[in-house]
């Protein structure tokens, strides 16, 4: 399917841009998360043809590029499948946890962060600074966390 290259087409392209929640494709205004969930479901019907480490990643970047179409639940849905399949990436947990912290969620952002960073170190250095996490930055957990 190539998520990988639909990460790449929303991201550096910007060849989708979502205009008042919709984005126009063969020219019809979609929904925009009615796109995402439908990628998703494109995704579900071909897992069958990757392995588990690949379809994981497939299921990241299309997490990653539903962000960027402001898919926000879709992207967490996204990140969730990845996991299911493998639980030991860092990735999806470090989006799921800037995601939970941008809605003020803080268990949930502080727990994400913290499975993501007891997999990949360097994620506590990244979060000190970013701003997803501005929302949660006094949290006596978070701050323990990126030793702050």
């Amino acid at each position: 399917m190539g998520v990988k290259a639909f990460h790449y087409l929303v991201q550096a392209e910007q060849i989708l841009q979502p205009r008042d929640g919709q984005i126009e494709a063969r020219g019809k205004l979609i929904d925009v998360s009615q796109y995402g969930r439908s990628v998703l479901k494109l995704l579900m019907q071909f897992h069958h043809q990757y392995s588990p480490q690949i379809l994981a990643e497939e299921f990241f970047y299309c997490g990653v590029a539903l962000s960027s179409l402001n898919c926000n639940e879709e992207a967490v849905a996204s990140y969730d499948q990845a996991l299911q399949i493998k639980l030991d990436q860092h990735k999806p947990w470090y989006g799921k946890a800037c995601f939970y912290a941008l809605w003020g969620k803080v268990n949930e952002a502080v727990e994400n962060l913290q499975r993501a960073i007891e997999l990949d170190f360097s994620w506590r250095e990244y979060a000190k600074t970013d701003s997803d996490f501005d929302n949660i930055r006094q949290d006596e957990r978070f701050r323990a966390m990126v030793g702050k």
